[in-house]
């Protein structure tokens, strides 16, 4: 399915499904796709969250399988919530040239203040 969620183990209530972004099945009929899956990121290989910042960005980042991007979402939120971390020279448009292989991501961490990602590649 593509979806990111969090599951309470003590409430029910608390479960959550993170959002992609609004209007997925509207913008794959512009690009004339199928299905709005088509949109959708590919698995987390991996992710890590702090919550020392939540307050003021996001707090949890995934990486993708054969991605070199990483995402950052806002567990307040339920959302994607920031910016896409890439280096700057990567192009981001489906139009455009993927990075290389030996770019995707393989790792990720967060620092323990919030401020600061990592992400390991190939």
């Amino acid at each position: 399915e593509r979806t990111l969620r969090v599951f309470s183990t003590a409430r029910s209530v608390l479960d959550k499904e993170y959002s992609q972004g609004k209007g997925l099945t509207k913008r794959a009929r512009e690009l004339g796709l199928e299905d709005r899956t088509e949109l959708l990121l590919p698995e987390i290989v991996a992710f890590t969250t702090c919550e020392a910042r939540n307050r003021d960005w996001g707090d949890l980042v995934t990486i993708h399988r054969d991605h070199a991007m990483a995402y950052v979402w806002s567990t307040r939120r339920g959302a994607q919530s920031g910016p896409v971390l890439r280096q700057s020279n990567w192009n981001v448009s489906a139009m455009k040239p993927p990075p290389p292989v030996r770019c995707h991501a393989t790792s990720v961490c967060i620092s323990s203040c919030g401020n600061f990602v990592l992400v390991g590649t190939k």
